[in-house]
């Protein structure tokens, strides 16, 4: 009988090969291998803010999480376009929760 696998895992669960390879990177930090400029450090800031040593990370995690932005990054180009979405993906959250803090039609008795 096969292994049962967990396809609900979002992270790698294997190890670290020898070399880093651009496959390896873009595995550790959660994007593909052709992946923009801006998203490679949009995924390299969060996971370095969480394992970062004086937050109490592993400096070896920290290293390799470095090292996977250097490959990835040393080779992406930039694309504005992502930016764009990104901004407006903030946007349309920014207003999703305004609007679930203040629904239409809610009164405020207080103010009055």
């Amino acid at each position: 009988m096969p292994p049962q696998v967990d396809h609900t895992l979002r992270y790698y669960d294997g190890g670290f090969e020898e070399t880093m390879d651009r496959r390896e990177a873009s595995l550790i930090l959660g994007c593909r291998e052709s992946a923009c400029q801006e998203q490679i450090m949009d995924r390299y800031r969060n996971l370095i803010r969480v394992n970062h040593p004086d937050m109490g990370g592993s400096p070896y995690l920290a290293g390799k999480i470095n090292d996977a932005k250097n490959i990835l990054y040393s080779r992406a180009r930039s694309d504005p376009e992502w930016v764009k979405s990104r901004k407006r993906r903030a946007e349309r959250e920014a207003k999703r929760k305004e609007m679930e803090e203040n629904p239409p039609g809610k009164v405020d008795i207080e103010k009055k």
